[in-house]
C-alpha cells in the first residue's frame, strides 16, 4: 500500500510546515529571554532594567567607537603637501547627485527620517534638482545639517556563546540617505583627486 497520496503530501508538508513554524516560535521567545539581561562593564554583574540596559549599550559603543588615533601629528607632518585643488571647493553638481544617488545600494535600511534610498533613486529630475539645491546651499553655508550626521545604532547577536556579553554583539549604524548621498559626492571628489 503507497502512503504516498496527494492527500497525505499536503498534510505532512502542512504538519511540518507547522512544527518548524512552532520550533522557530519556541527559540525566537529562548533567544528574547536571555537577551533580556546583559553583563554589566565588569562582567559579572547581570543588568536586566531598561534604563541600565540602554546605559550599558552606550557604555560599549562608547568605548568601541570613541578611539584615539594611532597616528602622531609629527607622522602626519612628514607627508608631502601637495597644492591645493580648487575644485574640491566647488558647490555639489547635479551631475555629482546623480553619480552618487546610483551608486547608495538599493534595499538597504533608511535613517531616521525613513526614506529609502529607492526613493531617490526613482525620485526623477525634479527630485535630483531639489536635492542638488539643498546640499548647494548647505555647501555655501557650510553647514551640515544634524540629521545627516545623526545615526541610530542597533546591535545584532553575533551568534556566539555568551548572548549576555556586549562585545558578541556588533553594531550596525541606520544613516539618513540624504546623508549618505552628500558624503558619496565627496568621496568620489576625493577619489577622482587620488587618481
Amino acid at each position: 500500500m503507497d502512503l504516498r497520496t496527494d492527500a497525505t503530501k499536503v498534510a505532512f508538508f502542512r504538519c511540518r510546515r507547522f512544527v518548524q513554524q512552532r520550533l522557530r516560535e519556541m527559540q525566537d521567545a529562548w533567544m528574547i529571554r536571555k537577551a533580556e539581561e546583559i553583563q554589566g562593564s565588569d562582567s559579572t554583574t547581570l543588568l536586566a532594567e531598561k534604563s541600565q540596559f540602554l546605559k550599558r549599550w552606550a557604555e560599549h559603543f562608547r568605548s568601541v567607537l570613541n578611539c584615539s588615533s594611532a597616528i602622531s601629528d609629527a607622522a602626519i607632518d612628514r607627508l608631502p603637501q601637495v597644492d591645493t585643488n580648487n575644485d574640491l571647493d566647488l558647490s555639489p553638481s547635479l551631475s555629482e547627485t546623480i553619480r552618487a544617488v546610483q551608486q547608495i545600494s538599493s534595499g538597504v535600511a533608511p535613517g531616521s527620517n525613513a526614506i529609502p534610498p529607492e526613493v531617490y533613486k526613482h525620485g526623477g529630475p525634479r527630485l535630483m534638482a531639489e536635492l542638488t539645491t539643498l546640499l548647494q546651499k548647505m555647501w555655501r553655508q557650510g553647514q551640515v545639517p544634524q540629521e545627516f550626521k545623526d545615526t541610530t545604532i542597533f546591535h545584532l547577536y553575533k551568534q556566539k556563546v555568551n548572548r549576555q556579553l556586549c562585545d558578541n554583539h556588533r553594531g550596525s549604524s541606520l544613516l539618513n540617505i540624504a546623508g549618505k548621498i552628500f558624503t558619496r559626492i565627496l568621496l568620489n571628489r576625493l577619489n577622482d583627486h587620488l587618481e
